[in-house]
Parts: C-alpha cells; sequence; structure tokens
C-alpha cells in the first residue's frame, strides 16, 4: 500500500521489498481466512501451529504497512499541514475509488452484484469492504493534529501516553485470551495507537542494532508459538474449540505481533540500496490489496478457483494451483457469463485484473 503517498523515482528498495514482504503477509493471511477447512477444528500439531502463525502473520503486515507510512510521516524534516494531509487523502481516494468502480462494473457483468457491493463500491471509504482504506483515510485527516499535538507533549509526556495506550490496547488483552475495554477492533483508533508508539521511538529512541532487532522478532515469534501450542493443548483437553486459541496473533495489538513487526521494520530500515524492479512492483501493493479483499473477487476466485484442486487454500497452495485456478477461471466465467457476445469481455477483464493466462477462446469447461 502507498498510503497515498506521493511516488517518486528516488524510493528506496529496502522499505519497497519490506512492503512487498507485508502484502505477501497480509494475502497470505486472508487464504487461511476462507479456508474451507476450520483451522479452530484441526488437532493440535504442526500443520495447524503453522496455519495460525500464517494467519498471524497477515496482523504483523498489516502493522508493517502501516510502520512504513508512520516512517515517512513522522519524518522531522517533513513539513506536517492540513492542506498536504488533504492532497494525500485525495491521492488515496482516487487509486481506492477507481479500483472499486472498475471491480463492480466486472462483478455486475458476471452477474456477481448486488444492491449492497454498490453501494460500498460507489463509497469505497466511507462504507466500503476496505477497513485499512477508511481507517487510514480518517486517519489521514487526523494526522496533522496529532502529528503537532505528539510534538508539543515533548519527551516524557509522550512517553506516559505511549505506556496508558500499551495499558488499554495491549495489556491484558493482547497477553491473555481476554477481550479488555473493547480495543481489539481494527479502526482508526488502532492505528493511532501505532502512530503513538511509532513516533515516540522515531522522535527520542535510538536504533537497535541487528542483533538486538533480529532477537526482537524471534521473541515475538516464540510467544506466538508457545501461546498457539499451550492454547491449543489447554483447549484439546477441555474439549473446547475457540477463536481465542489463537488470541496473540488474532490483532495486531498483541504483544507478539508488534514485536516481529516492529523488529523486521528495524531490520529493514538500516538497509539502504535501489532496485527498479523492486520499486516498480511495490507500487502495486495497494492494488493488489483492493483487489484480492473485494467482495466479489473472494467469492469468484478464493471460493471457486482455488478449491476446485481440493487444496486447502494457503497462499502456498494457491501459487501449487496456479495452474488449477487456469481451468477453473474458465469454468466460472462459462458458467456466469451470458451469451458468448460478452464472454470474450469477461474473459479479457480476467486477464487484465488477475493476470490470469487464458485463451480468450477458451472452450466451456463442464462441471466435474
Amino acid at each position: 500500500m502507498t498510503g497515498g503517498l506521493k511516488r517518486t523515482s528516488n524510493r528506496k528498495s529496502n522499505i519497497e521489498l519490506l512492503r512487498i514482504i507485508a502484502m505477501y503477509m497480509v494475502i497470505s493471511c486472508h487464504f487461511v481466512q476462507l479456508n474451507p477447512v476450520n483451522i479452530i477444528n484441526l488437532p493440535l500439531g504442526s500443520e495447524k501451529v503453522f496455519l495460525e502463525l500464517e494467519f498471524g502473520l497477515g496482523q504483523v503486515g498489516v502493522d508493517l504497512f502501516f510502520f512504513i507510512t508512520a516512517w515517512f510521516l513522522s519524518d522531522p524534516a517533513r513539513e506536517v499541514s492540513l492542506r498536504g494531509s488533504l492532497r494525500s487523502l485525495l491521492r488515496f481516494w482516487l487509486e481506492t475509488a477507481f479500483y472499486s468502480y472498475l471491480l463492480c462494473l466486472m462483478a455486475f457483468l458476471i452477474g456477481a452484484g448486488s444492491p449492497q457491493l454498490l453501494a460500498q463500491s460507489l463509497l469505497p471509504i466511507a462504507i466500503g469492504p476496505y477497513w485499512y482504506a477508511t481507517a487510514y483515510a480518517v486517519f489521514l485527516l487526523l494526522y496533522p493534529f496529532v502529528s503537532q499535538g505528539l510534538r508539543a507533549l515533548g519527551r516524557n509526556l509522550h512517553l506516559a501516553l505511549c505506556l496508558l495506550c500499551f495499558a488499554l490496547w495491549t495489556f491484558p488483552g493482547g497477553f491473555l485470551p481476554v477481550r479488555t475495554y473493547n480495543m481489539d477492533s481494527l479502526d482508526v483508533w488502532f492505528l493511532l495507537y501505532l502512530y503513538v508508539l511509532f513516533t515516540w521511538w522515531r522522535w527520542y529512541g535510538k536504533m537497535p542494532s541487528v542483533r538486538t532487532s533480529i532477537v526482537i522478532v524471534l521473541a515475538g515469534l516464540a510467544i506466538a508459538t508457545l501461546s498457539l501450542i499451550v492454547c491449543g493443548a489447554l483447549a484439546g483437553l477441555l474439549g473446547i474449540q475457540s477463536p481465542f486459541e489463537r488470541f496473540c496473533v488474532n490483532f495486531g495489538a498483541t504483544l507478539p505481533v508488534i514485536l516481529v513487526a516492529f523488529g523486521l521494520f528495524l531490520l529493514f530500515v538500516r538497509l539502504d540500496f535501489k532496485n527498479p524492479l523492486i520499486n516498480t512492483a511495490a507500487a502495486s501493493t495497494y492494488s493488489a490489496y483492493l483487489l484480492h479483499n473485494y467482495p466479489a473477487v473472494q467469492t469468484m476466485l478464493l471460493a471457486s478457483l482455488l478449491t476446485c484442486g481440493g487444496a486447502r487454500y494457503t497462499l502456498a497452495g494457491a501459487v501449487r494451483n496456479y495452474y488449477t485456478s487456469r481451468r477453473a477461471t474458465c469454468l466460472y466465467v462459462n458458467r456466469h457469463s451470458p451469451p458468448p457476445l460478452f464472454r470474450q469481455v469477461h474473459l479479457a477483464s480476467f486477464r487484465f485484473l488477475f493476470r490470469v493466462r487464458i485463451p480468450l477462446h477458451c472452450q466451456k469447461v463442464q462441471a466435474s
């Protein structure tokens, strides 16, 4: 995701590479979420723990996306103004609206549209299906006031605010499988919490060593893995099945998620290199999020395409079933398209939007 920031040719590829990795994590989490096999019902074992950790990577990816944006927004040399924030918001809205309108048109062409989908697509920021887009748009409106307010607090009061926010968001809800203060919602307050923590480190903290950064990442992974094993074992002994088994990786404000995300950011931000291929690929990360997270796309690709090979859809399974997905694309379009006059348009749309290499004159495939 670009976060509405102005794109330039001098982008640092270390940050852009981290952006690509974060998007991979988010997409991987979504594949696990929509898995036809309920992971909670799986017996405790390496597969279950791996899938739960893969789900948690999505929360790490969300934190990473925002840390990347916060890195630029909190630059001490950056001029903070409401006008600049509104310009960023306008660019962000235009990109979101473009893909939302395009996907909505395609959904109605193939008969996957609905009045609710139309309303969400016409107002993608206000009532759309993208929680991050909505939260980030509101954050951009608040950003100049929040940033200058945090600056005015100074080091000590800012630290006190960090500790207070940590107590509200991360403790005890980030340590124990309980909901506290209703602070587990994915909304603008969550982004503001991350910004409060990140800016204190950016303005007053020190850059840890590589060894310390690695320890932070490993500590987060160890806490998450141990928690998943212990909670899974307890759930099995008590004969209960609950999403609270994965409480430690279920939200971006939990301690292990923040540790892994922050540690990875520290490792990448100290690098300094440029690669035009990486920069070009990173420029499409936000559009990739909008495409694969659109409700109609999830229904068509995740529910219809990737299950046709019988594999559980982890992201690794998605790559493994690439060729099966090509066949399923033909199957879906031929099933749901109007007469042949429009079928070629739909196939071309699939090719353009999802980069699925199917022939424009593919023959009808009968369902097995």
